[in-house]
């Protein structure tokens, strides 16, 4: 949907700003109208976790990846989750 999109890139822009505990939010919010959308839904779980584990939300950051299903993930997507 386009406020999923709007929300996700507010994310990405408040990320890009090194305020990742304001990004939390957003992509919380991206995701509860995101719909079924399965390629985007794991996108934006990649930016949830990479936002909670810059804000030092370790265990909310493995929570959020762990839904990501790795086979939905290009190689350097899944070296990047892995790792």
């Amino acid at each position: 949907s386009y406020l999923a999109s709007v929300e996700n890139l507010r994310g990405l822009a408040l990320l890009l700003t090194k305020r990742p505990a304001q990004a939390i939010p957003a992509f919380k919010r991206a995701l509860s109208v995101a719909g079924a959308n399965r390629t985007f839904r794991q996108y934006v779980l990649y930016n949830l976790a990479k936002a909670q584990f810059d804000a030092g939300q370790l265990e909310e950051a493995e929570v959020s990846a762990s839904q990501i299903p790795s086979d939905t993930l290009d190689r350097e997507n899944r070296l990047k989750l892995h790792y």
